[in-house]
């Protein structure tokens, strides 16, 4: 495919994003510098390679271009590719009235000085760069849905359209995009008798518009949790955006720094909260930004200051759309199932599943089924505590359609549900559904838990990321949570695996933990959420998240979790218990991080003090506890006293390790740091050479540790011999 580099003044920036989103959609590959160089590429290295790469150039003309020292770069560079213009590699566009360099006066240029005259010479503008001129992507038909389109380069989309399955929200798709072009944000919620309607498809409708309409946002599109809190928001936006956002900072100026950061792009940045959660101000979690929207899906009802889409339970015409959506096809005869389902999607969907699975069974048989179930006793629960969530005077047909499905499932299949069920309501990891169930991955054609998920994917029981990771609607899983007892051992075993896989963090040589752990953490919230786990599942699974986000660099969440742990264990044991000592240590260690330093010191301090009275002297523990205090002491400027706690943990050390063990180096090296602020030199540098010659010994001369311990050595060798002189 031919490339094509745009080369353009900033001034010109929203005509170039126009050209280029234009361009791509029409076939013609482009090197567009804010799209085409990746995040900490060395940029003129880029240049220089996309020019090299291109079959031609676009000169944007404008006076402003031609005063630009990088375009006159640009221009001289492609020039001497082609000094006679005959492979027409050079392709200006008048944008603006400007005094033509002298090469640029001989090449035919086409005039765009206006958007009248662009629109006109665009479909030539196309042709001549081999693309082939397409309707753009919103189609003006607002009956019809627009394609599903592909989502710009930065982008955070966990979840995957229904194509052509999206059935009965059409107007309120296109509803929503007037209402984001119109204003900064808009509101999904979800509108029935009650507040609070489960099942409406808020989050399917914010998925499928994300999917059709990101052309509008090639700035980036960002779907983020957040019933998960914004520090998770932050997290997830700034990773996907690559951000670097400072995990020091409180969590408001973190904010403030993601949409200062998105606000400086060229173009449209899109933000969906997902599941906007009840009693928070939303005006705080808004971006700030001309060129960012906010797309926000909730079930409460006060937003209303916000323009806002309000979901209504399916009309007939639309319900019957949704059946007709799959395998078979109904005539008027359905919209009994519509009326009798409240028009819930949700249950029209599994309704729908559940006749293409049984092709002989009829709408009044699947009515009379219904009716059936719908007096079962066991769907009183669930009835009982969804009441407020399902459509008016139609609970036991809803419920009756859950246990339809539930029925077609098979016996692994309903194990599998039931474990989802206990989980949080997000993407499930199959990692974590393989130990939950003692199934090993059997062959990429043989897995029994791959089948299960197939198998409940196909009745629409669940949902499937962008991973193809099983997830459990919130309605489905009330329903599912009916069937598991109190002491279901399914309970006890969902939580021991989610806290077990979390304990991944804990092993520096486990090094896929860093990204496969993502997932897992919102399932480790909804545990310490729940009344199933005991203190100790409670105290391990919120250090371990807590430790997650630190390894990340999210700092303040890792304060959080870490205060959960502490305050759990508070709770749990007598105070000086070893466990109490061993969490306030690990909160002290990321108020360190934190800058926090003075409620770090004192924290260790109570550590120190209870191990004390816990191990005896010298005890590996306490050699910790003070090394730890006293880094902190030391970053205080208290350096007596981090002097001698050093001085006590490395003898502790050299008593419990063999010589040359990694253990008595790092100690030597942090006793000979404080030593050299003190001003003992000699002291310093005998202790640092020995430790440069374990740590050479063990991991040799090019591990990280022995690089920095040699480091710290010369530049205390140059001030001794300074100091000489």
């Amino acid at each position: 495919m031919p490339k094509v580099f745009l080369s353009y003044s900033r001034s010109d920036t929203p005509f170039v994003e126009e050209l280029h989103r234009r361009l791509m959609r029409d076939g013609v590959d482009c090197f567009y510098d804010q799209e085409s160089i990746a995040w900490g590429s060395n940029w003129v290295l880029e240049l220089e390679k996309g020019l090299d790469e291109c079959d031609s150039i676009v000169f944007v003309l404008t006076n402003e271009f031609i005063s630009s020292k990088w375009a006159e770069l640009e221009r001289t560079s492609v020039i001497a590719d082609d000094p006679d213009g005959a492979r027409k590699k050079v392709r200006p566009l008048f944008r603006g009235a400007c005094e033509l360099p002298r090469f640029l006066k001989s090449i035919q240029s086409i005039d765009v000085s206006t958007d009248e005259k662009f629109e006109q010479a665009y479909p030539k503008i196309c042709a001549e760069l081999d693309g082939t001129l397409r309707e753009d992507e919103l189609s003006k038909d607002r009956t019809m849905l627009p394609p599903v389109v592909q989502l710009p380069r930065r982008h955070r989309m966990p979840y995957r359209s229904l194509g052509g399955d999206f059935a009965g929200r059409i107007e309120a798709l296109w509803g929503l995009h007037d209402l984001l072009l119109q204003s900064d944000t808009a509101v999904v919620e979800g509108i029935g008798v009650v507040m609070g309607a489960g099942g409406l498809g808020k989050s399917q409708l914010a998925t499928e518009y994300v999917h059709r309409f990101s052309g509008h946002y090639s700035g980036g599109v960002f779907w983020c949790d957040a019933d998960q809190g914004l520090p998770v928001v932050i997290s997830q936006i700034g990773e996907a955006a690559n951000v670097a956002i400072d995990g020091l900072l409180p969590v408001e100026q973190q904010c403030e720094q993601l949409w200062r950061e998105l606000s400086q792009l060229p173009s449209n940045v899109l933000i969906v909260f997902d599941n906007f959660p009840e009693e928070i101000a939303l005006g705080p979690w808004l971006p700030i930004g001309a060129n960012i929207r906010s797309l926000v899906t909730t079930r409460r009802r006060d937003l209303t200051r916000y323009p806002r889409v309000s979901l209504n339970y399916l009309s007939d015409d639309e319900g019957l759309e949704l059946l007709n959506s799959g395998e078979r096809k109904f005539g008027p005869e359905a919209i009994a199932v519509v009326r009798g389902l409240g028009g819930l999607p949700l249950a029209l969907e599994l309704a729908r599943n559940f006749l293409n699975l049984r092709p002989t069974l009829s709408i009044e048989a699947l009515l009379e089924e219904m009716a059936t179930l719908g007096d079962m006793e066991v769907l009183q629960v669930f009835e009982t505590h969804y009441v407020d969530e399902l459509p008016t005077g139609h609970v036991k047909e809803v419920s009756a359609t859950f246990q339809l499905s539930w029925n077609l499932a098979s016996a692994e299949a309903q194990k599998m549900l039931k474990l989802i069920a206990l989980l949080a309501p997000t993407a499930v990891p199959r990692c974590l559904i393989h130990r939950a169930l003692d199934d090993e991955a059997g062959s990429r054609l043989s897995d029994p838990v791959d089948e299960s998920i197939a198998e409940l994917a196909r009745l629409s029981l669940v949902d499937l990321d962008e991973e193809y990771d099983p997830q459990l609607h919130r309605l489905l899983a009330g329903f599912v949570a009916t069937k598991i007892d109190d002491d279901d051992e399914l309970r006890r075993l969902a939580v021991n695996v989610v806290s077990d896989e979390l304990s991944r963090v804990t092993d520096e040589h486990d090094t896929q933990a860093y990204s496969d752990l993502e997932k897992m953490v919102s399932h480790g919230v909804h545990f310490l959420e729940s009344r199933f786990i005991d203190a100790e599942q409670a105290i391990s699974i919120a250090g371990y998240i807590g430790w997650l986000h630190e390894e990340h660099g999210r700092y303040r969440l890792g304060e959080q979790y870490r205060r959960a742990a502490l305050a759990s264990a508070e709770q749990s044991f007598e105070a000086g218990h070893p466990t109490i000592a061993t969490r306030q240590s690990n909160l002290a260690l990321v108020l360190q991080d934190l800058g926090e330093l003075e409620a770090a010191r004192d924290l260790l301090r109570a550590a120190l003090a209870s191990d004390e009275q816990s191990f005896e002297a010298g005890h590996p523990t306490i050699a910790t506890r003070q090394s730890n205090l006293a880094l902190v002491l030391q970053d205080l400027g208290e350096l007596e006293a981090a002097r001698d706690l050093l001085r006590a943990a490395l003898a502790s050390a050299e008593q419990s390790f063999e010589a040359g063990h990694p253990t008595i180096a790092t100690r030597q090296s942090n006793l000979a740091l404080v030593l050299q602020e003190l001003g003992e030199l000699e002291a310093a540098r005998d202790l640092l050479s020995a430790a440069h010659a374990s740590l050479e010994s063990k991991f040799g001369i090019e591990h990280p540790s022995t690089r920095v311990v040699k480091g710290n050595l010369d530049q205390l060798l140059t001030a001794i011999n300074e100091t000489a002189k």
